[in-house]
């Protein structure tokens, strides 16, 4: 547990809160995750989050960041979209782990979930984003063993080319410097793989699961409701980016979102809106490209309503939000035809808008 008192730093407009001041100095909700994560954790305040982390400090710093950026970009582009979300009571909590099996462990003990496949989650059981620090992520370990053992052939490769040179064997040489160039393209495509995964994928990530935090606590969508999986996951795919200086949300592309939508639908692998819109979750073990798909689809309907049906798309999102939209697929799907049309004819102007992205 951390002790009465409590060392505060200010950096910023941030507050650092470690293991010795005054716990009165601390606001009710400080304190209660203070009790709840113990010794060993800081606690950080921004203008409109607290987090908890077990990190080193410059990647709560860049979780921060990030996370005051989608703050100001959702209510940036909500609000001028007429969806008009209400201003956060109090701060968000996020917890940030540094360790990827404590990040496993929390999903397990108080969500009740397995999130070994997610970077990140938001939980509308706890209200709460969860990450940990992707460089303690599994498949980030197992590149940095490839790696390794890829180096160790490079440095072979390049003593027995050297040595077969020295004897003159020319073709035997041109065989092991073949073997190096293989190896350091292959290393060279793990590295681009990590970044990938330990940078510009994390950082989407983190927007993505603070728009759904930032939804659930606006009003824009209920936590206590049936919420369409589209809906949901459109609208957090929509603001997700890789480059978040710049102006990010609906009516931005999303070029990973996009290609992934013009490939699902060039092999015919979109879901029917039949079953696509009256989908709540996904249920059960779900492979890692049929998810892609699933989302790739999701960012590209809530697109396609968003720019072609925007008043339409607000009605909508305020009945879901009340509690009118539904209980099970038939209703709906029933509510959406009762907004955006039928089925037929939003599904023959989503392919024509499909159609026109490049």
């Amino acid at each position: 547990m951390i002790s009465r008192r409590v060392n505060i730093q200010v950096i910023g407009l941030l507050l650092i809160v470690g293991a010795t001041a005054p716990a009165q100095r601390m606001s009710p909700q400080a304190q209660n995750l203070a009790k709840e994560f113990g010794e060993g954790t800081y606690l950080r305040m921004t203008p409109h989050y607290l987090l908890v982390y077990d990190t080193p400090h410059a990647w709560a710093d860049s979780r921060v960041e990030l996370l005051e950026r989608a703050h100001d970009a959702f209510y940036s582009v909500m609000n001028a979209a007429g969806f008009d979300p209400a201003p956060i009571d109090g701060r968000l909590i996020g917890v940030l782990f540094n360790k990827h099996r404590d990040y496993l462990a929390y999903g397990h003990k108080h969500d009740g979930i397995d999130v070994s496949s997610a970077g990140g989650y938001y939980s509308p059981r706890s209200n709460r984003i969860a990450m940990f620090n992707t460089q303690s992520s599994p498949q980030l370990a197992k590149h940095r063993k490839q790696i390794a053992q890829l180096q160790r052939q490079i440095d072979q490769a390049t003593q027995r080319a050297d040595a077969a040179g020295e004897a003159g064997d020319m073709t035997r040489a041109a065989h092991y410097r073949q073997i190096k160039l293989r190896a350091i393209n292959q290393v060279s495509l793990l590295r681009n793989q990590m970044q990938r995964g330990a940078g510009l994928n994390n950082i989407s990530q983190t927007i993505h699961e603070a728009t759904h935090q930032l939804a659930f606590n606006s009003g824009i969508q209920s936590r206590y409701v049936n919420n369409p999986f589209w809906l949901s996951e459109g609208l957090a795919t929509n603001f997700e980016t890789m480059s978040p200086a710049v102006p990010f949300g609906p009516g931005q592309d999303n070029l990973v979102r996009r290609r992934a939508l013009l490939k699902a639908a060039k092999a015919g692998q979109l879901d029917p809106l039949s079953k696509f819109v009256g989908r709540v979750q996904l249920e059960g073990a779900v492979k890692d490209d049929q998810r892609e798909r699933l989302y790739a689809q999701a960012w590209g309907l809530f697109s396609f309503l968003f720019e072609t049906r925007r008043d339409a798309l607000r009605e909508y999102m305020q009945q879901v939000a009340a509690g009118q939209g539904g209980s099970n697929s038939e209703q709906l799907i029933a509510n959406f035809e009762k907004h955006f049309g039928t089925l037929k004819s939003v599904g023959d102007g989503f392919r024509q808008w499909i159609s026109r992205l490049n």
